[in-house]
């Protein structure tokens, strides 16, 4: 649950920095501090949390693997949803727009770079774990 919790607040800040801060338009003072503490704070927070406080060595492949259920189980609910309400929650996933193939295109370079962080949170929980 820690991993799923660290690699998808990191995917989250990585993908809203790089694809979606530039399209979204916070409207107010609230909304503004919110975006900020949600998509750059936190994602930050958690990755300096992880570096002091582990969990030290217990990021395997298949803790990878389970960590990747709950991404996957919300974007299949996502797209049913979105297929029946017509509302997706981020544009890069709207298949009514995009249609399906460039959606599944998009949803792949989203699970690299989900793949990408777990595996360097494996690789440094390992280290971090010899080093003592």
């Amino acid at each position: 649950m820690r991993l799923a919790a660290l690699v998808g607040i990191t995917v989250t800040g990585i993908v809203y920095s790089t694809v979606l801060a530039r399209i979204h338009e916070p409207k107010g003072w609230e909304q503004t501090v919110n975006n900020a503490i949600f998509h750059y704070v936190v994602p930050v927070l958690m990755v300096v949390g992880w570096l002091l406080f582990g969990p030290r060595p217990r990021i395997d492949r298949a803790t990878i693997a389970a960590a990747a259920v709950w991404p996957v189980a919300w974007l299949a609910y996502t797209l049913i949803h979105g297929a029946v309400s017509k509302w997706y929650p981020y544009p890069f996933i709207d298949a009514a727009t995009h249609g399906y193939g460039r959606v599944l295109l998009n949803v792949l370079g989203v699970l690299v770079v989900f793949v990408l962080a777990a595996a360097a949170f494996g690789l440094g929980d390992r280290r971090a774990a010899r080093r003592g």
